[in-house]
């Protein structure tokens, strides 16, 4: 995954100069090339004979993961909340749509939910640690493939609404001047927790 973290980076700087909407699309991609690698390992730890094992050697895997959604992603939803969601909310209620505000309500609740899963998941890790520094032959038990699994199928279906339907009224309702007007704005977090 750290391969995929350098094409993050690399990538990053080149979106810094596009319509955010695309810039957010973009990120959505890299995003779910880790849930593509995340998902491959969980499965390889749920279904291995020898998981412990499987679960050592690809523990720099996982925490390259866990850095990338940790850092990268929560800063991309912060995004999300403080500069996109404002000036859409406004665009929307100016087009008195109300499809969007609800769609942009449950992403609000859903980036507070993937953020719960992964710091389940970090917990898991730390737990998974505890249990083998007291004993040496502790097995990785199945419970830290099932929560990868579950931050997976969270992230991709999360992206799934961003991209279906937020992403698609932004674009349709934001101005190409979205940029000067996201900066004139000075827009509040439109999500409680931002």
């Amino acid at each position: 995954m750290d391969i995929l973290a350098e094409a993050y980076r690399q990538g990053n700087d080149q979106m810094l100069t596009e319509r955010i909407t695309r810039r957010f699309a973009k990120h959505h991609a890299r995003v779910l090339a880790y849930m593509d690698a995340a998902d491959a390992l969980a499965q390889q730890l749920a279904t291995s004979a020898e998981p412990q094992e499987d679960f050592e050697d690809n523990r720099e895997q996982v925490e390259d993961f866990l850095g990338f959604m940790a850092v990268e992603e929560i800063q991309h939803e912060k995004e999300e909340e403080q500069v996109l969601l404002p000036v859409l909310s406004q665009q929307i209620d100016e087009a008195g749509k109300v499809q969007p505000k609800m769609s942009m309500e449950r992403m609000c609740r859903e980036h507070a939910v993937g953020r719960q899963l992964i710091r389940e998941l970090e917990q898991r890790l730390n737990h998974l640690d505890q249990k083998k520094a007291a004993s040496p032959d502790h097995t990785q038990d199945h419970i830290f493939s099932e929560a990868l699994h579950d931050v997976v199928w969270h992230f991709r279906r999360h992206i799934s609404l961003e991209d279906s339907i937020i992403l698609p009224v932004a674009e349709q309702l934001i101005p190409d001047s979205a940029d000067e007007l996201w900066a004139k704005s000075n827009p509040k977090p439109e999500c409680p927790d931002a």
